[in-house]
């Protein structure tokens, strides 16, 4: 339940993110790579405000606005110094990279101990699963934020940004400030992408410099999935596929999981799907408007030939065989004692001293008589990508896992937010205690230990001062 559940609340924490990149994508046909700056923006700046005891729902608008000035300025160097918007968002990415980390302070904020959205939503919890409540308030607000942005796009000024969208010569006729509502639209999207960002932060325990690298691409590609499962003309229908499409994105990634796919091939599979309903859509589309362009041409040739029919079941059929070959259901019921001992180890991405915890684990493990008739143990690599390492977490969970072992700061943190009843070791850790696993050596959460590598930096520095004199 965890695995559907946790990836029910990420689809809809990242769907702001998803609405805004429709703003920029389908009504400003704005090419805006900004949102990997503003989403980390948002995130940093409810982040530090949290941290430093700012009520979590102000902190959270605080990252709106963050975010809508990264925003503000792609769309005023694209409009005012003439420079394409692509390059323009690009800029401000980079920049945003130095900014984040001046807002900050450091690359990792946690907040494992503040009072964030997520804690002050539990509070009120009637007794249900953590995750199942948190997935019922989020589907809630999600609905009020689906009506109040339809509502918004149907007033006098939603309906001036979607009309400089579809036909800027035609708005600028009419009166309208083309560049100033293009500028209002980047910085409202980015706006979007940055309380995402902030409530992403507050749901997964912490905030982390490099959080937003790649989230113009999920965002353009939610787009795309909502757009080709929900059709329709009013905006109320697609402001609703943009949210489903970031559901079914996340739901997709959870089901890759499940069925045993390696992390690594999440991006690859990624691509393949997106490009796989783009072109469904282009054969729909010259399918309803009978057109002769070569995708439709293709098909139409395909679907003449007798044989196509079979040929396409037996294409279904082996990409299922495929997928049972991979994946065989667990059943429901605990197992026996006499069962294997289940251990599942996540790290966040490829690096040497990582990978030499990884597999320094596992050789302890060989070395204490744990082998491959009394133990199974699921190495995991999220490649870098924190939303895949809360999916893998809660997969661990669906699986029953004996024990989870966290390697990595990032790992640790995310483990601390979702591992509760089940013994959570963590490696390769600069400090523990500042992430929230406890105050001290003694005082901690009892399914929790681990090793870190705490380096007396004073010393060590004093020392090298004398050994290398100025």
């Amino acid at each position: 339940m965890e695995l559907w559940v946790g990836a029910i609340n990420l689809g809809l924490l990242y769907a702001f993110m998803t609405v805004g990149v429709f703003i920029t994508y389908r009504i400003h046909n704005f090419p805006d790579i900004t949102v990997d700056g503003s989403f980390t923006a948002g995130a940093a700046t409810a982040a530090i405000l949290i941290l430093h005891g700012a009520a979590p729902l102000p902190a959270s608008l605080a990252g709106f606005c963050a975010g809508a000035v990264a925003g503000a300025l792609t769309g005023i160097i694209h409009v005012r110094l003439n420079i394409g918007g692509m390059l323009a968002g690009i800029l401000v990415m980079t920049a945003f990279y130095s900014i984040n980390l001046h807002i900050m302070g450091r690359s990792n904020i946690p907040l494992l101990n503040g009072r964030t959205i997520v804690s002050h939503i539990q509070e009120f919890n009637p007794g249900m699963h953590e995750e199942v409540w948190l997935c019922l308030v989020l589907t809630a607000g999600m609905v009020l934020f689906w009506l109040a942005a339809s509502l918004f796009f149907k007033t006098d000024l939603g309906l001036a940004m979607r009309t400089t969208g579809n036909n800027p010569v035609m708005a600028a006729a009419t009166g309208l400030n083309v560049d100033r509502m293009k500028v209002f639209g980047v910085a409202l999207a980015n706006g979007l992408t940055g309380l995402s960002g902030a409530f992403v932060a507050q749901y997964q325990g912490f905030a982390d410099i490099g959080m937003g690298i790649g989230t113009v691409v999920i965002g353009l590609a939610t787009v795309i999935i909502g757009e080709s499962v929900l059709r329709g003309r009013s905006i109320q229908v697609k402001i609703l596929s943009v949210i489903l499409g970031s559901l079914i994105f996340r739901i997709m990634i959870a089901m890759a999981l499940n069925a045993g796919m390696n992390p690594i091939d999440l991006k690859l599979m990624t691509a393949f799907f997106v490009l796989a309903t783009l072109i469904f859509s282009k054969v729909m589309a010259d399918r309803k408007a009978g057109s002769g362009s070569l995708p439709g041409t293709f098909f139409a040739r395909l679907r003449r030939r007798p044989g196509a029919p079979v040929f396409a079941g037996g294409i279904l059929l082996l990409a299922a065989g495929l997928l049972l070959m991979l994946h065989t259901p667990e059943t429901a019921t605990p197992p026996a004692r006499s069962a294997p001992v289940k251990i599942g180890v996540v790290q966040l991405t490829e690096h040497p001293m990582l990978n030499a915890t990884r597999e320094g684990f596992v050789q302890e493990m060989k070395k204490l008589g744990y082998t491959e008739e009394n133990c199974r143990i699921s190495l995991e690599n999220a490649n870098g990508d924190m939303p895949t390492v809360n999916t893998i977490l809660d997969n661990f969970l669906l699986k029953k896992m004996d024990a989870v072992i966290t390697i990595s700061t990032g790992c640790t943190q995310a483990g601390l937010k979702k591992i509760k009843d089940r013994p959570l070791i963590f490696a390769t850790v600069a400090d523990p205690f500042k992430l929230g696993a406890g105050t001290s050596d003694r005082d901690h959460p009892p399914n929790v230990t681990g090793v870190y590598g705490l380096a007396p930096m004073d010393k060590l520095i004093d020392a090298m001062r004398r050994i290398l004199p100025g």
